[in-house]
C-alpha cells in the first residue's frame, strides 16, 4: 500500500503500456465496478457473488457482480474517519471486519448494516494488515510492527506482539490455526505460536521489504512477494531460511499475492499488472490483465475460484476468468522438477 494511495495522489490519468509478455487466458468475466475515489482493498464473498472494496476517504462499499448485467451497489457505510486500509469476510459471510488508518477495528453485520462492535483504538498505530482466523478469532498488524490476536466474543485482545519495528505488509494463518505468519517492511517472514501467544521463529532479513503473502500446496508452501519484483518460497515450519525464490526479470514490487489452486498464484505488481505463477516448478506463466500503470493494491478470489477481483489506482475493481488457471504449465515444464517436488512434499509437516 504506497503513501499516494492515501494523500490522494497518483489518481491522475496514466497512459497504459503494452506488457512485454503475451497475455494467457482472455475469458468472459463482470464488468468493471468504477468508483470516484482510490481504493484500497478488495474482498469477495465466502458463499455469494458480491464484493467488499474498501476507500482512501473511508467509505466501504459493497456490491453485487455478475455476467449477465451490471454491478449494482448494496452497501455503503461510512463509520471510518480516515483511509479504510483492509476489510475481511467472516467464513460464513455475515460479518465484514474492517481496519483503519484511524487505529480501529470494526465489525459490520451484513444482515442490519449496522456496526454492533468497535474497537477504536485497537492500535497505536495505524492499522495495516488484517486476517480471519475463525468465526471468533482474527489478527491485525500494524505501522509500528505490532501484532494483534483478538477475541471477538470478548471484544479484547488475546495476543500482542511486537517482534519488528517496521509495518506488517501482511498476515495468514495455517489450517491447523496454530500459527499465524506475519510479513514486514524489514524483510522478514515471522511466525507466531498462537498456544503459547509468543513468536516461534522470524526469518533472516532480505534486502527487500516483503509485501505479501499467500500459502499453497495445501499450507505446505508459503510465497512471500517482495519490493525488488521476487517471490520467495518458504517450506512451511522452516521460516529461518529460503526454499527457492522466483525472479520475475524486473524491479516491480509485488504489492499482493492470492492462491488460485494448490499449484498456482497471481500477483499484483506496481507496474499495474495481474500476472500468474505456479509452484512445482517455480515459474511466472504470464500475463492476466492490467490496471494500465498504476499499482495493483489488492487481489481476492470469488467464492467458487472461477473469477479474480482486483483494485488499483485507477479508481476501479476489475474482474479476470481464472477458471482455466490450473491446466496451465510452464512451457519448458520439467517432469522430473515436479516428481522431485511431489517427493519432497511427502516429508514436509506443519
Amino acid at each position: 500500500m504506497s503513501d499516494s494511495s492515501e494523500d490522494g495522489s497518483g489518481s491522475e490519468d496514466a497512459t497504459e503500456q503494452p506488457p512485454s509478455e503475451g497475455y494467457i487466458g482472455s475469458g468472459v468475466s463482470p464488468a468493471d465496478i468504477a468508483f470516484e475515489t482510490l481504493l484500497t482493498d478488495v474482498c469477495c464473498h465466502p458463499t455469494r457473488d458480491t464484493v467488499a472494496i474498501a476507500t482512501v476517504d473511508g467509505d466501504v462499499f459493497v456490491h453485487s457482480y455478475s455476467m449477465d448485467s451490471a454491478s449494482r451497489e448494496l452497501l455503503h457505510l461510512t463509520h471510518h474517519r480516515t483511509s479504510c486500509r483492509k476489510l475481511r469476510f467472516t467464513a460464513d459471510g455475515s460479518i465484514l471486519i474492517t481496519a483503519s488508518k484511524d487505529k480501529s477495528l470494526c465489525m459490520v453485520d451484513l444482515n442490519s448494516s449496522a456496526v454492533p462492535q468497535r474497537i477504536p483504538d485497537a492500535h497505536s498505530a495505524a492499522i495495516y494488515s488484517l486476517c480471519i482466523m475463525d468465526q471468533n478469532l482474527l489478527a491485525s498488524g500494524d505501522d509500528d510492527g505490532h501484532v494483534k490476536v483478538w477475541d471477538r466474543r470478548r471484544n479484547n485482545c488475546i495476543m500482542d506482539c511486537r517482534e519488528s519495528e517496521d509495518f506488517i505488509s501482511d498476515l495468514a494463518v495455517g489450517d491447523n490455526r496454530r500459527v499465524l505468519l506475519a510479513t514486514c517492511g524489514d524483510g522478514t517472514l515471522t511466525a507466531f505460536n498462537l498456544r503459547q501467544r509468543a513468536m516461534e521463529l522470524q526469518s533472516e532479513p532480505c534486502e527487500d521489504d516483503f509485501l505479501s503473502l499467500a500459502l499453497l500446496k495445501h499450507g505446505r508452501r508459503v510465497v512471500v512477494g517482495a519490493g525488488d519484483g521476487s517471490v520467495n518460497v518458504f517450506n512451511w515450519g522452516r521460516w529461518g531460511n529460503l526454499a527457492d525464490r522466483l525472479v520475475m526479470g524486473r524491479s516491480q514490487a509485488i504489492d499482493s499475492l492470492a492462491a488460485v489452486t494448490e499449484d498456482h498464484f497471481c500477483m499484483g505488481t506496481a507496474d499495474g499488472h495481474v500476472r500468474v505463477g505456479s509452484i512445482g516448478p517455480n515459474k511466472c506463466l504470464g500475463l492476466l490483465g492490467t490496471h494500465g500503470r498504476f499499482p495493483v493494491e489488492s487481489l481476492s478470489t470469488s467464492r467458487d475460484k472461477q473469477l479474480l477481483a482486483s483494485c488499483s489506482h485507477d479508481q476501479r475493481v476489475k474482474f479476470w476468468d481464472i477458471s482455466y488457471v490450473d491446466c496451465l504449465r510452464p512451457r519448458n515444464h520439467d517432469f522430473f522438477a515436479t516428481l522431485e517436488e511431489s517427493w519432497t512434499d511427502q516429508f514436509d509437516f506443519q
